[in-house]
């Protein structure tokens, strides 16, 4: 377990950064008994992929859509933002659109 002060040199984000990912629900964090955000390896490797996608000039929405696909087994196709939106899953085929995907 990594406290917040680890997480942020090992993700370069902010402590701020992640309480806002957390707060928009992008990282579930747990908490000790007194209240401390307490991260995993997972949640590390959840904060890089963010902190990339920001890099990418993602929005939180978008953010949003590409991590739930991609714990979805889905990924998106290339050129997926210009195209509509068109995900396909790891075998190539057509499977939902991202407002499908997050439950619009």
């Amino acid at each position: 377990m990594f406290t917040m002060g680890a997480a942020e040199r090992l993700t370069g984000l902010t402590q701020r950064q992640i309480r806002y990912y957390e707060a928009k629900g992008l990282v579930r964090l747990a908490r000790s008994p007194s209240g401390q955000r307490l991260l995993t390896a997972r949640d590390i490797r959840q904060l890089r992929r963010i902190r990339w996608l920001l890099q990418q000039g993602h929005n939180v929405h978008t953010m949003r859509v590409i991590l739930a696909a991609d714990g979805a087994g889905l990924q998106p196709q290339r050129g997926a933002r210009e195209n509509g939106g068109q995900w396909v899953n790891n075998k190539g085929r057509s499977t939902a659109s991202p407002r499908t995907v997050v439950g619009r």
